[in-house]
């Protein structure tokens, strides 16, 4: 009869001993909605029974090594029985420490959970394994060699999670994975030189992940079967980043070369032999290479020459591949993806050089004209403009008549150069626009007078002068006469 504990309150401590510790016949370990578990070491090592433990939405889970060792004395024995599975679900661990996992442990599955530190040997010396998989976990530090030395019967699987830093060399090494290991929908930060040393699988997937920077040899490798990545992103790779990847000699010798499919992914800075393919092993299979970044001509052919290279013992030989490589690799020109086969006809050829030379002109045509246009447009509105209310005469200009004993009229002009200029406010329309309350300043200029060219001047002057004397005459005629007054009148009667 199965027996199961199911705990859920605030904070929770399991021992070996003492009033912490299970009752030796639980089957099944179920703890959810915990603030904190502390599992202190060996905690399960007299549950003979058990099954299956299972932690859920705890907010701080604690661990000592040997915290999840179960049934280690017959490790390196023949086993029959099965092991325990540990599930953990969205929670978080400060630290996996050494020899946490150990023992007869079916499966370890993670599901989001926060892992801030995974201690050296934290996963080894399982036996009977089968599963390990990680899904939509954040590994915030790993230390080198913290997955050592054991068996995974069936599939290893990294699924939707996050290396926050960097993952060290032997971070996983000595690990046998019998099925498949599969990398799928991960981000990296930087992975340093063999930090996977994994042997064994059918199949070894790495797909649609991303991966700042990888080292040469960051993979190592040794599979059973076909090799496949595809859909990724690689910002940066060194020289043979995939080289350490090969198939195991008795399976080479049996069966032959294996695949190796390289297609659909991106690669943001290009290296010289980023992608090196070891031929010894693999019948490569490449497609759809994007270049992430500006095609320019005086780079196709380092892309073509020197991006991809088989090699049987590199640097000693180098091999070009066997397909078009102009028509599987793309680069951006704005913004957009092609291939370099239709950039390099269409910008990097002699036949390409007098439409880009018309092109460039028709440009600079057009921007003339819209000069043109635009300067016609502002001298058409500028004349355009009309206004109102604006002196008809210069403020400058006065013309004076006196008149005296002598009967004489005089002109005067005051002259400009001396005078400030007047202002006033008046209304004005400017570009069909009625603006109020405008200044208007009239400015006269000094300027010399002409001297009359025209061939009738002394004749003009004549005339001029004959009717300003009959003019004073007739003035003068004017005054001497004398007009009788009423008061005259009188006088002369009275006389």
């Amino acid at each position: 009869m199965e027996r199961i504990a199911e705990y859920r309150m605030n904070e929770l401590k399991i021992s070996r001993d003492g009033i912490n510790k299970l009752i030796p016949s639980t089957s099944s370990l179920h703890i959810k909605d915990c603030t904190t578990v502390h599992i202190e070491r060996k905690s399960f090592e007299k549950l003979k029974s058990l099954i299956r433990i299972h932690l859920t939405n705890i907010q701080n889970i604690t661990l000592e090594e040997h915290s999840f060792s179960w049934n280690d004395s017959i490790i390196q024995e023949t086993y029959s029985d099965n092991g325990i599975e540990i599930n953990i679900e969205n929670s978080t661990i400060a630290n996996l420490p050494t020899y946490v996992f150990r023992g007869r442990i079916d499966s370890i599955i993670f599901t989001q959970v926060r892992i801030e530190t995974i201690k050296s040997y934290a996963f080894t010396s399982l036996a009977g394994t089968k599963t390990i998989i990680f899904k939509d976990c954040v590994f915030v530090h790993i230390e080198n060699q913290a997955f050592k030395k054991f068996v995974i019967e069936n599939i290893f699987s990294i699924i939707g999670s996050r290396f926050s830093t960097t993952l060290p060399s032997r971070t996983i090494i000595d690990v046998a994975v019998k099925n498949e290991f599969q990398i799928n929908g991960v981000v990296f930060d930087r992975i340093r030189s063999s930090a996977f040393r994994i042997h064994g699988p059918r199949k070894f997937k790495i797909q649609n992940s991303y991966f700042s920077y990888m080292e040469g040899e960051a993979f190592v490798i040794h599979t059973r079967g076909p090799v496949f990545i595809d859909d990724n992103e690689f910002y940066a790779m060194e020289t043979g980043a995939f080289v350490g990847i090969s198939v195991e000699k008795h399976v080479l010798d049996t069966f032959g070369h294996q695949e190796f499919i390289f297609e659909n992914n991106t690669i943001s800075e290009v290296k010289q032999a980023s992608l090196l393919f070891n031929i010894n092993s693999f019948m490569p299979k490449i497609d759809w290479i994007y270049l992430n970044t500006s095609c320019e001509c005086k780079f196709l052919n380092n892309w073509l020459t020197d991006l991809i290279i088989y090699s049987h013992r590199y640097p000693e030989e180098k091999i070009s591949p066997n397909v078009k490589l102009n028509e599987i690799i793309s680069c951006k020109n704005d913004e957009e993806y092609v291939r370099l086969k239709d950039f390099s006809q269409t910008y990097c050829t002699e036949r390409s050089q007098p439409l880009q030379l018309f092109a460039l002109m028709s440009i600079i045509i057009v921007i003339a004209l819209l000069v043109l246009v635009l300067l016609y447009w502002i001298l058409y509105r500028n004349k355009k403009a009309s206004w109102i209310n604006v002196p008809q005469t210069s403020p400058m200009h006065e013309v004076t008549g006196q008149q005296d004993n002598d009967t004489q009229v005089s002109i005067q002009q005051t002259s400009p150069c001396y005078e400030e200029p007047s202002a006033s406010r008046h209304q004005a329309i400017f570009d069909d626009k009625l603006y109020k309350e405008t200044e208007l300043h009239v400015i006269v200029e000094c300027m010399e007078p002409q001297q009359p060219t025209h061939k009738y001047t002394n004749q003009l002057r004549k005339y001029d002068h004959e009717y300003s004397n009959r003019y004073i005459e007739l003035r003068k005629e004017y005054k001497n006469r004398q007009v009788p007054t009423k008061k005259n009148q009188l006088l002369t009667s009275d006389l």
